[in-house]
């Protein structure tokens, strides 16, 4: 099933389980991926579908080349049913998840004035950035350590 991009990543954090699969080939992921995803290129695809999880859904991303949706028809004449793709592809996921993090960053200054205390202020502000930081990828352990955590790191 083809989804938005807003929906991709809405499902991607409210399903229980889910799988993020990257179809790009292993270069192009060793070299950037969303967070969390598994690299699965195309051209292994029907030859692994044996190893897809039994139970989840299943989300697939590619680089915006069509990939996503040869993948979903791969799947759906495998029997597949718990399966979503994005075709605008990773670029473009990218793209709105740093608009949805400017407009956090954006926010941080509209509730900055309902902190009236300077340390509550100061510690909310550096869990903002920690979260919403300019790294474009974090690991739980850059999140921590974003938000003022004092390590081990």
């Amino acid at each position: 099933m083809k989804l938005s991009i807003e929906e991709f990543l809405k499902k991607r954090k409210e399903s229980r389980p889910s799988y993020v699969f990257d179809l790009r080939s292993m270069d192009d992921y060793g070299a950037h991926h969303l967070v969390g995803a598994h690299n699965l290129p195309f051209e292994y695809l029907e030859s692994n579908l044996h190893r897809l999880p039994f139970s989840g859904d299943l989300l697939f991303y590619d680089g915006g080349e069509g990939l996503a949706k040869q993948a979903a028809d791969v799947l759906h004449e495998n029997g597949f049913s718990d399966y979503f793709m994005v075709e605008e592809g990773l670029e473009a996921i990218e793209t709105a998840l740093e608009l949805w993090a400017s407009s956090l960053r954006d926010g941080k200054a509209v509730f900055r004035p309902g902190f009236t205390e300077g340390r509550v202020a100061g510690a909310a502000g550096e869990f903002l950035d920690g979260r919403v930081g300019r790294e474009r990828r974090k690991t739980g352990w850059m999140g921590a350590e974003g938000a003022g955590g004092a390590g081990p790191w």
